[in-house]
């Protein structure tokens, strides 16, 4: 699956900034800075004039957590250049492209943190 070569990217990447990883949501009290992701869209499967490549690329969100902006934002820099335009092994996949599609920067007022919002498309096979 995709998600998993994602978090492997990305585990990859910023295991050394403190950053835990996680699926969807964060745990109550979570230990910061943190990421959460998941899959936002399945992705059409590539077809050529053949029939279908085997290739799939769904929109993955990873969403980076932290009580301050600034450190929010040096974990998604971290992530954006850990996946855009990556090609390549990726835990026990393997990542044919992935490409950021979007960025945006918030704040969650119930939980008083920042949180910035990357999408990828990532592509590889079913």
């Amino acid at each position: 699956m995709m998600e998993d070569a994602v978090r492997a990217r990305v585990l990859d990447q910023v295991t050394a900034l403190g950053t835990r990883v996680y699926p969807l949501q964060l745990p109550q009290s979570p230990t910061l800075p943190a990421a959460t992701y998941g899959r936002v869209s399945m992705g059409s499967p590539d077809q050529t004039f053949d029939g279908p490549s085997g290739m799939r690329g769904p929109r993955i969100r990873v969403d980076v957590w932290d009580d301050t902006y600034g450190g929010a934002r040096t974990v998604a820099t971290a992530i954006r250049t850990a996946l855009d335009g990556y090609r390549g092994p990726a835990g026990a996949e393997e990542i044919a492209g992935s490409f950021e599609v979007l960025e945006q920067s918030l704040y969650e007022d119930d939980t008083k943190l920042h949180r910035v919002m990357l999408e990828f498309q990532v592509w590889g096979e079913e």
